[in-house]
């Protein structure tokens, strides 16, 4: 009921009906067409059952056209000349890592500790934490550093140290990987010292897609939204998504990097009119 009610409320704003009426617009001019081309066979009968066809065909183009306008949760457009597809999905980003169905990016601070902890928290890097180690933060951390190269490491203290923004570090988990990100600045006493910048997210991404087309081999890839929320990004959802998308873009011309992405949204962050423009975006991709 949480996701219904925004999305028929948003059935009724503006885009979504200028939307449905140009579907039923198409859809009832197919479905006439092909009755009048019918009247060249049948002319008496669908002369008898003109009014009938014409109040079905209304009915059944109303149907159709709000089906295909209904504010969706999930939305995949294939692109034949790259042969990929990108797809958008509303659900739980950790359920294709746990299913052994596709790799998954998370982004993640730049602070990891050696020193034995206990995590908690609802970030996705606690998730993996608490489903894949036992809620030992320290043994991903210690994976994750052990992944990267040394000079990605730029200080320590103790037994925590300091990653490189913009660095990846790919570590196997299950049938599958898990791409970090580092894309967030934190002290050594895991506070955040600024809010991500657009710098940082593009930088960030082109070392993601470099990293996922070196280790991924081609196999699908899911990514959340980085930098929404924890991250603090200088940018909307929607403009993040299109970062994401372009620099993908850009990044598989020189050789593909996956056959299927996918953009996670969070079911919390679900907009259905952040949705809407998601999918124009998408439509309008060349790839």
């Amino acid at each position: 009921m949480q996701k219904i009610y925004p999305r028929i409320k948003f059935l009724f704003t503006f885009r979504s009906l200028n939307r449905t009426l140009q579907e039923f617009i198409k859809i009832f001019g197919v479905i006439w067409l092909f009755i009048e081309a019918l009247s060249f066979f049948f002319q008496e009968t669908i002369t008898a059952h003109r009014l009938s066809a014409f109040t079905l065909t209304v009915f059944f183009s109303i149907a159709i056209s709000v089906y295909l306008s209904f504010p969706r949760l999930s939305y995949t457009c294939p692109y034949r000349k790259s042969n990929l597809e990108i797809s958008i999905s509303v659900g739980d980003l950790l359920v294709n890592l746990k299913d052994g169905t596709s790799h998954i990016v998370i982004g993640s601070h730049n602070h990891f500790t050696l020193q034995e902890s206990q995590i908690s928290g609802r970030s996705l890097r606690s998730q993996v934490v608490k489903a894949f180690y036992d809620q030992r933060g320290d043994r991903l951390d210690r994976k994750i550093i052990r992944s990267l190269p040394r000079e990605k490491i730029i200080g320590k203290v103790g037994k925590t140290y300091k990653v490189a923004v913009g660095s990846v570090a790919v570590v196997e988990l299950g049938k599958s990987k898990a791409f970090f990100l580092i894309n967030q600045q934190y002290d050594h006493k895991n506070r955040q010292l600024y809010d991500m910048q657009k710098e940082d997210i593009w930088l960030g991404l082109c070392n993601l897609w470099a990293a996922v087309k070196s280790n991924g081999n081609q196999l699908p890839i899911a990514v959340p939204i980085l930098g929404a929320k924890i991250g603090k990004a200088p940018a909307s959802r929607m403009s993040l998504v299109q970062l994401i998308l372009i620099s993908f873009a850009i990044a598989n011309r020189s050789a593909p990097i996956t056959e299927r992405l996918t953009v996670v949204i969070n079911p919390d962050d679900y907009s259905p009119g952040e949705m809407f423009e998601i999918i124009r975006f998408m439509d309008g991709l060349d790839l």
